[in-house]
């Protein structure tokens, strides 16, 4: 079954209600994204684009992507998505993996383009204009099998060349099952607060408003959120814990009822900030991965409560996994396998045999890359698997002596350094709880592109002054 038929449904029963609110752009409803994606079919058929095409989409954050990305999924054809911001090389390496016969673009994904020779090869460019060009005409959705690739992603990383993730249709509705199994979102009738695009697509699959906000959004736009009108006042938010941060310090968000908090380790002090700002909200502690979302999940007030009974300063108990989850210990890294799990890597052998493993029945297994502990309450995060874990125990000893998650430690052949946000003010903090450390440096954290939330610990390096050498 296309995944495009659960949208169907939604827009069948609520056609007059909000789907999407997003800053600049405004709402629009279930019907008017409808007419939105009915119009770019038209345009994709006069292009002579169908099923088992690809195209590369490159549209700002609007009510135009969501309804070029319900147009495609109706037609079958893969949207193929990249980080504008990866290297040419990098990107050479996706051209040379998928072949797209067409490039969907505004002003500034057409410009990025001019400077991608992969791109420019692209045999059709039709802009935003062009798409919006086409009659509304009653358009149907193709049936598709599981397999068939509904949005491509291609992801930098922080080093090798970029991974091609697939997320099949059959992929998108068992991610949507998952979603509602493990954080009900379909038991909420209200609007949605998000960042992450999949979770918008899970809210319209389940008849849900979301307000999309960019993780990087101005502080004037969160600031916006207590005036939107009571149809669209959130009743909860899926998000990580550096954009959490931001939205309490400018919104009160006094409907909400349920705050999903994931995508990076979140410190206590995040959590127990929200608590006391929405002490009758349902609060859960997301665990999962860019190839699987949810692995596992906790009601947060404990997974905060037993950290900290642990000494942590962030929030390491992760809870359990989710019913419809199967998973493994192999070689001592945890392996996942189900069916919201992402298939294998396109064209990419050293990542399939580094990450994913058929066992004897043919499953697939995917290796998540962390290590996480398993007590009689449940799971607990240990930091990535090729981090050697007293130094990942250390950087928790370290954030609860100075205060802050604004560190992290980087090991060399004389020893190992820690790279800090005003490192002059505490260094003896540090020295008092890692006292072997060969040399601190001050630095500039800098987070992810992406979601502002997991720390870029290549990119922190940069600039970074030695102020004690052992």
């Amino acid at each position: 079954m296309n995944a495009a038929t659960l949208i169907d449904q939604q827009i069948q029963a609520k056609n007059d209600h909000p789907a999407l609110w997003l800053p600049g752009s405004g709402s629009c409803s279930f019907g008017d994204l409808d007419h939105l994606a009915r119009r770019i079919s038209a345009i994709l058929q006069k292009k002579g684009l169908q099923a088992g095409d690809q195209v590369l989409l490159f549209i700002d954050l609007s009510h135009l992507l969501y309804g070029t990305i319900l147009a495609l999924a109706r037609a079958g054809i893969t949207a193929v998505l990249v980080e504008p911001w990866m290297p040419l090389e990098r990107l050479q390496h996706v051209f040379n993996t998928v072949k797209p016969k067409a490039f969907l673009a505004g002003r500034l994904g057409q410009l990025w383009g001019l400077r991608v020779p992969g791109a420019r090869k692209i045999k059709h460019w039709i802009s935003t204009r062009e798409l919006l060009s086409g009659t509304a005409d009653p358009i149907g959705t193709q049936d598709l099998p599981d397999d068939h690739p509904c949005i491509i992603t291609f992801t930098s990383g922080t080093s090798g060349k970029p991974k091609g993730m697939v997320r099949t249709h059959g992929y998108l509705r068992a991610q949507h099952r998952a979603l509602n199994e493990a954080l009900h979102f379909n038991q909420h009738s209200g609007a949605d607060l998000c960042i992450f695009a999949n979770f918008a697509l899970a809210n319209l699959a389940d008849g849900r408003c979301s307000v999309v906000i960019p993780a990087r959004a101005k502080n004037d736009v969160l600031s916006q959120l207590d005036g939107l009108p009571d149809h669209l006042q959130p009743v909860s938010s899926t998000c990580g814990p550096a954009f959490l941060l931001r939205v309490m310090q400018r919104a009160q968000l006094k409907k909400l009822k349920a705050l999903h908090v994931g995508g990076a380790q979140t410190d206590c002090a995040i959590f127990e900030r929200a608590f006391a700002l929405w002490p009758e909200a349902e609060v859960t502690h997301v665990y999962g991965s860019t190839e699987a979302e949810p692995v596992a999940t906790s009601d947060a007030r404990k997974a905060v409560l037993w950290s900290r009974e642990r000494g942590y300063f962030q929030t390491l108990y992760l809870g359990e996994p989710w019913s419809g989850l199967q998973h493994q210990k192999r070689d001592e890294q945890l392996w996942i396998s189900g069916p919201h799990v992402c298939p294998e890597y396109l064209t990419d052998a050293e990542a399939n045999r580094l990450h994913k493993h058929k066992d004897e029945t043919g499953r697939l297994w995917h290796r998540l890359g962390d290590r996480v502990e398993q007590d009689e309450r449940g799971w607990w995060y240990q930091g990535r698997d090729h981090q050697v874990a007293a130094d990942f125990a250390d950087e928790q000893r370290i954030y609860s002596a100075i205060g802050s998650s604004m560190a992290f430690i980087k090991r060399h052949e004389k020893g190992r350094s820690v790279y800090v946000e005003q490192a002059a003010m505490r260094l003896s903090s540090i020295r008092s709880v890692c006292p072997d450390v060969t040399e601190i440096y001050e630095t500039t954290i800098r987070r992810d592109r992406r979601h502002q939330a997991r720390i870029d610990r290549e990119a922190s390096l940069k600039g970074a002054k030695c102020i004690f050498r052992g």
